[in-house]
């Protein structure tokens, strides 16, 4: 888990689901929101859902790699994993 809060003031936040390809995106949303929630659900043993009820959270991306996702069946449960 990473937050990084930014100079804006508009009230937006962001939860990112990523894997290490999603990294790279990341600096492009900080000209669009106050804070950037960011997740890789590999190493998260949280409630995302919850953690964002919790931290005013409204909007989610997720940024992975197709190839992991569509070959690593783990990283799907990893997802279902933190999603409560």
């Amino acid at each position: 888990l990473a937050v990084i809060d930014t100079e804006l003031d508009n009230g937006r936040k962001i939860l990112v689901f990523k894997d290490s390809y999603g990294n790279a995106f990341i600096p492009f949303l900080t000209s669009h929101y106050d804070e950037i929630h960011i997740i890789d659900p590999r190493h998260y043993g949280k409630g995302a859902v919850t953690y964002a009820l919790e931290n005013g959270i409204e909007e989610a991306l997720f940024l992975n790699s197709s190839v992991l996702v569509s070959s690593n069946k783990s990283f799907a449960n990893h997802i279902r994993r933190v999603s409560y």
